[in-house]
């Protein structure tokens, strides 16, 4: 299947497709589309943001079968997927691609960061072999695989979602990222092909509702809220297969893209949880010696390409200076933590619940 998505300037559409089902990646001109073996077909079209856009199925992986919405996680709204009445005209309805795009997704978030260019942060505060410590006495909580959710520390960033108010759109994202592995329970995983093992290999990490498996790796959740507070879907964008030792301390290349349905008035929040307050260090391919160091690129990203300035800290939950988060305050490519950037590339409105799968 051909699915045809216009990309951000600086940024290429690397639609898998349904990973590990062969076929080749075509892109023009503003980045490099990382497959690593995996990906359908896709062809990308550098320029201005949303312009042109077809967002079609965007790289749906694997069956798709999501089912409905999962539970909520500790401390958050119960699950529901309407809001309230719409009000008013569209602004999608007459707009260009651009102008909808901006129009639901241009908003900032509580640390000054749109959803159109968002960020996931683990940092890298202090650098101790493999390990990146982010807190120096981690909290600890009783019972903790009972009280998983509370236990380390967790960054959250909220998003206000534009458009109109109960209205829904369609979302098309990619996703770029270096990052550790994390098994999650329940929901399911995008990607049903072979498991890719070795660690220069593009993964594609999509994982519908669920919940994390306890364990000391950091998982990354996306959550849709309605406009009553109330959430409609989440997602984990780092998940990996159960069984093949993924959860190490080694990170991964990934990329994907994917298309979501959000609500206008209504927010999105991610989630980063760090159960024992670290990280594991951008160090290179494989569990490597300590005294080896061969940082790696974020797939698809320019070198250049720049952090927000400010972003949630994990204790405080203020928005505090980005590279005040990073080593020596380096906040530059390559980055020694993990971090994944989210690229929205079209927006549509649809009739399509939370629930629905694309």
């Amino acid at each position: 299947m051909l699915t045809v998505v216009s990309s951000c300037a600086g940024h290429t559409q690397a639609n898998d497709g349904g990973a590990g089902r062969g076929g080749k990646s075509v892109h023009a001109s503003g980045g490099t589309s990382a497959d690593g073996g995996t990906g359908g077909a896709a062809v990308s079209v550098s320029g201005t943001t949303g312009q042109g856009a077809a967002a079609g199925s965007a790289g749906r992986g694997g069956s798709g079968a999501g089912g409905g919405a999962g539970p909520a996680a500790a401390g958050e709204p119960a699950v529901s997927d309407g809001g309230a009445p719409p009000d008013g005209p569209d602004p999608c309805d007459a707009a260009t691609p651009q102008e909808c795009l901006e129009a639901v997704t241009g908003a900032l978030s509580d640390a000054g960061t749109p959803f159109r260019s968002s960020w996931f942060i683990v940092g890298c505060a202090d650098r101790q072999g493999h390990d990146c410590v982010n807190v120096a006495q981690c909290p600890v909580v009783p019972n903790p695989v009972e009280n998983f959710a509370r236990q380390g520390i967790t960054s959250r960033e909220t998003f206000p979602i534009g458009g109109i108010k109960g209205h829904r759109y369609k979302v098309t994202f990619i996703f770029n990222a270096i990052a550790s592995a994390k098994e999650y329970d329940g929901g399911s995983r995008d990607y049903q092909g072979p498991a890719l093992l070795t660690d220069h290999q593009i993964q594609s990490t999509f994982h519908r509702d669920g919940e994390p498996h306890p364990s000391n790796y950091s998982s990354w959740r996306l959550a849709v809220f309605d406009a009553d507070g109330k959430e409609a879907r989440h997602y984990f964008m780092n998940s990996f297969e159960a069984g093949f030792g993924f959860e190490s301390h080694r990170t991964f290349p990934i990329t994907y893209n994917r298309s979501i349905v959000v609500i206008g008035g209504g927010t999105i929040v991610f989630s980063v949880h760090e159960p024992n307050c670290h990280a594991i260090v951008n160090w290179g391919f494989g569990n490597v010696p300590d005294d080896v160091i061969q940082p790696r690129i974020i797939p698809n990203e320019p070198e250049t390409v720049a952090l927000p300035q400010l972003y949630p800290h994990p204790v405080s939950g203020q928005a505090v200076p980005t590279a005040s988060l990073m080593e020596d305050g380096k906040a530059s490519q390559p980055f020694m933590g993990e971090l994944g950037h989210l690229t929205v590339l079209a927006v549509e409105r649809t009739e399509e619940p939370a629930t629905r799968d694309f």
